[in-house]
């Protein structure tokens, strides 16, 4: 998870030196600067095609390479592997943080904004969400 956010976080630390702005217009500061520096590796078959803001959540896009990487959209459907990974996605982005990191959290509180890891079949075009709710972080 740290790959995923080392590129953010120093632009969430530029934009933290914007006062006059709100806590919603800093994160989206960051997330439109971040999603300029995709696509990123962060895995094999997985990288972060993109950044965004959607219905007041931060989303990272990652596309898998279904024949190279080890997760499959079919492992992510199955209800059980789902919950297992959004759990083990929710304790790494929030007890796995740095200093940067922790203010991109704080930022995500403040704007009340949850955390989407969309993960999209490279072939497909399918996808699974991976949700941490603003009231979680």
């Amino acid at each position: 998870m740290k790959k995923i956010h080392l590129f953010v976080l120093s632009l969430v630390a530029a934009v933290m030196m914007l006062p006059a702005c709100s806590a919603g217009s800093k994160l989206e500061l960051a997330i439109a600067a971040a999603s300029a520096e995709c696509p990123m590796k962060v895995d094999e078959g997985v990288n972060v095609i993109d950044i965004v803001s959607e219905d007041n959540n931060l989303v990272y896009k990652f596309e898998i390479d279904e024949e190279v990487s080890e997760i499959t959209l079919e492992d992510l459907a199955n209800p059980t592997m789902k919950s297992l990974m959004e759990q083990g996605m929710k304790e790494s982005f929030l007890s796995d943080s740095d200093e940067d990191e922790k203010e991109l959290i704080d930022l995500c509180r403040e704007a009340k904004y949850g955390v989407i890891f969309r993960f999209i079949g490279k072939e497909s075009g399918d996808h699974i969400d991976l949700k941490i709710d603003a009231e979680e972080l």
